[in-house]
């Protein structure tokens, strides 16, 4: 998993598929998480892990939580300051509900990462500016694309949040989220109850 060149991990945890096992999942998770890495504080749950329902019916301000509305390709960091190493998911049940798959896609396989890396918008700081429910109090500026310790692309985008100050970020931005989405690199993964998947 520490591996940049692997992608990402599946876990089936043996016995621990059923929604009256949830909080042994989540210790589950907890458990993978720590030895991962290091877990990003979650100001919207308020804990190192967010936990949530998705209705059919929902009001909510962000798109996490809207079952009907296809959720565009993103990563996770964009309000934290420091590094976001992984993502951790998990689906603790599923009732009357078809689909849901998540789409995943490791930028080092992303066809258009060169181009857009070596634009000079991708250092560019961005303002991102959370809606309520994230419970952020400030906007946060920082740019699309960074390096890691060993100067590796790595990136802290989701397209709902990031405020272009101009025409030029926002169509640079747009052709991003459209690059992204069309990519060819992209599999699908569909989670079963209290299937993890870390990537």
């Amino acid at each position: 998993m520490l591996d940049r060149a692997e992608g990402a991990l599946l876990i089936n945890g043996e016995g621990i598929d059923h929604v009256s096992q949830a909080e042994e999942m989540v210790k589950l998770a907890t458990a993978v998480a720590h030895l991962i890495g290091r877990s990003n504080f979650d100001a919207m749950s308020g804990q190192y892990y967010a936990r949530f329902v998705v209705k059919n019916v929902d009001n909510s301000d962000s798109y996490l939580r809207q079952p009907h509305r296809v959720m565009e390709l993103h990563n996770d960091g964009t309000y934290v300051e420091e590094q976001t190493d992984y993502v951790l998911m998990m689906k603790i049940d599923e009732q009357n509900m078809q689909g849901g798959n998540s789409l995943l896609l490791h930028l080092d396989d992303w066809e258009h990462l060169d181009e857009f890396f070596r634009d000079p918008l991708a250092r560019r700081p961005m303002r991102w500016a959370a809606p309520p429910s994230k419970n952020v109090s400030k906007d946060v500026f920082h740019p699309v694309f960074d390096v890691d310790s060993l100067g590796r692309p790595v990136m802290r985008y989701i397209d709902q949040f990031v405020q272009p100050k101009d025409f030029e970020e926002g169509t640079w931005l747009s052709r991003l989220s459209d690059a992204l989405e069309t990519s060819k690199k992209h599999p699908f993964h569909t989670g079963a109850g209290g299937q993890i998947s870390a990537h």
